[in-house]
């Protein structure tokens, strides 16, 4: 793997296990291991958020929900499902999306041969943004370049389970859990972390 290329991880929230689930929130961030020493509140303030509108993805594509996830968001704290699946006036639909991430991760040194595309496990992600890429018709990501931050955990950490990983001095201030854009920068900012530490 070359370290001195442009990274990028991303993150979604969604509302089924399935490949065609509803996208309610989709983020990005870049990063390098080679040379990347910001702060967790600095790779957070530079990576892409945005809201999905959801009954327009069930009408045009014929994306779907399922009762197990839905159960799952109605047991999760409020500001979660605010961040999440509550709907709001900006929310933006599935094409325009993606788009804006294509147009972020481009102005951002995106190399679509080089650049690897890390998620936190393969199974969930993955499955959901090539499918919403295959609806849309927007090519935005090279799938052969998806790397998995929970592998890397379980690598790099011996004793991790389950890629459990924790800071020493636990999540940062302002953390919000099930927040794709504060999901995906303390991703990011754990890797770093350990990277900087081997």
């Amino acid at each position: 793997m070359n370290l001195t290329h442009r990274h990028f991880a991303l993150d979604i929230e969604a509302l089924a296990k399935s490949e065609k689930a509803i996208i309610t929130a989709i983020s990005c961030t870049y990063f390098d291991f080679a040379n990347d020493t910001r702060t967790y509140e600095q790779i957070l303030d530079n990576t892409f958020f945005t809201k999905i509108k959801m009954k327009d993805q069930a009408d045009r594509y014929g994306r779907v929900t399922d009762k197990d996830t839905m159960d799952w968001w109605k047991k999760q704290p409020h500001e979660a499902k605010v961040n999440s699946i509550v709907p709001h006036a900006d929310d933006v639909t599935l094409d325009v999306a993606l788009q804006q991430v294509k147009q972020y991760m481009k102005q951002h040194g995106y190399d679509f041969r080089n650049s690897y595309i890390w998620t936190r496990g393969i199974a969930y992600d993955c499955p959901k943004l090539e499918s919403a890429c295959r609806d849309t018709g927007i090519s935005v990501f090279n799938s052969w370049k998806f790397r998995d931050s929970k592998t890397f955990y379980d690598i790099v950490v011996p004793e991790s389970v389950n890629a459990n990983f924790d800071l020493p001095d636990g999540n940062p201030d302002g953390f919000i859990k099930h927040h794709a854009k504060h999901d995906v920068a303390l991703d990011v900012y754990k890797m770093l972390y350990l990277f900087n530490q081997a």
